[in-house]
């Protein structure tokens, strides 16, 4: 059913994220990358965001998340109801929830069954896959293995670190020019 779909609709933009990456190695008959692709991201479709911009979106979301000491995965739910954690809920709920279109286009959610359906295309549609899925993109869900475990919280920690202003740097505020 993912196969025909995909050939359906040849003629997309691809999205170059982990489906498509593991597709190549999927064809030579080795494992790939990612095998818990499934519980890291979701395919989405959201033609109006580039991948760049929501990786930037959700990387924000969670970092917000962990500071608020809330469940990074998409699954979780929120200790608090306040204002603060509702917004970042409802944004990531919003996100979320256009799975649903991108399994109505392709069949599937799941990076894993695409990467399967695009190593199974013909060797010339598998040359185009770079047209197959515009407006498809990779929704990072809050989960990201090292084996079993679970690292993302360590890795949106050291963008929480990275973020923080260096201790006695003042901060630095725009010149204005006079008269302004």
């Amino acid at each position: 059913m993912i196969i025909e779909r995909v050939n359906r609709y040849l003629g997309w933009q691809a999205v170059g994220a982990l489906a498509l990456r593991q597709a190549p190695l999927m064809r030579r008959g080795r494992k790939p990358p990612r095998p818990r692709i499934d519980e890291e991201a979701a395919l989405v479709w959201l033609p109006e965001m580039s991948q760049p911009a929501l990786n930037v979106t959700m990387r924000e979301i969670h970092r917000q998340l962990r500071a608020l000491g809330e469940d990074l995965h998409d699954g979780g739910r929120l200790s608090l109801e306040t204002q603060e954690r509702l917004r970042l809920y409802y944004a990531r709920s919003a996100l979320s929830a256009r799975a649903v279109a991108a399994a109505s286009r392709l069949g599937t959610e799941k990076p894993s069954e695409l990467a399967g359906a695009l190593c199974r295309l013909s060797p010339g549609a598998y040359a185009n896959r770079a047209k197959l899925l515009d407006g498809v993109r990779l929704l990072p869900l809050g989960r990201f293995y090292a084996g079993n475990k679970d690292v993302y919280p360590e890795i949106v920690d050291s963008w929480r670190d990275i973020a923080k202003p260096h201790p006695g740097l003042a901060p630095v505020s725009p010149v204005l020019p006079p008269g302004a």
